[in-house]
């Protein structure tokens, strides 16, 4: 499961770990980049979105677009991932979603994703070597 390493983000980490069994698999709810992704159960990791050079705090998906992607207008419209609501100034992230990632895929620099993309394949990577032995 991939969550955002933000607030939200550690809110999943704490049901997860709430709903541990083990005490030994305790999972700590944490912002910090120091794990690629937590091994919660059987065939459920949790992957949190990598922490942007330079930040420590948080990071979401959106951190992974470049700066053209985000800026991009829709109907002389802003993005704003703040709030959901739009204005007559700014859209939120489902119009983001439909009108500009899914619309422009084809035109969209995605070399942000790679980090998130390698962790995705260290967990894929890791559950066959459980299942293998």
């Amino acid at each position: 499961m991939l969550v955002d390493n933000d607030k939200a983000g550690r809110e999943v980490l704490g049901v997860a770990n709430n709903n541990m069994t083990k005490k030994a698999n305790k999972i700590k709810a944490r912002v910090d980049d120091e794990e690629e992704y937590i091994h919660v159960y059987r065939n459920l990791y949790l992957i949190l979105t990598p922490l942007q050079e330079g930040r420590t705090d948080s990071s979401q998906i959106e951190d992974l677009f470049d700066a053209t992607t985000l800026g991009t207008k829709i109907d002389g419209k802003s993005f704003n991932r703040l709030d959901e609501r739009a204005t007559e100034a700014t859209y939120g992230k489902a119009v983001f979603a439909r009108k500009v990632v899914e619309e422009m895929a084809s035109s969209i620099n995605f070399g942000g994703f790679v980090p998130l993309l390698d962790r995705i394949a260290k967990v894929i990577e890791s559950h066959y070597a459980q299942v293998k032995e």
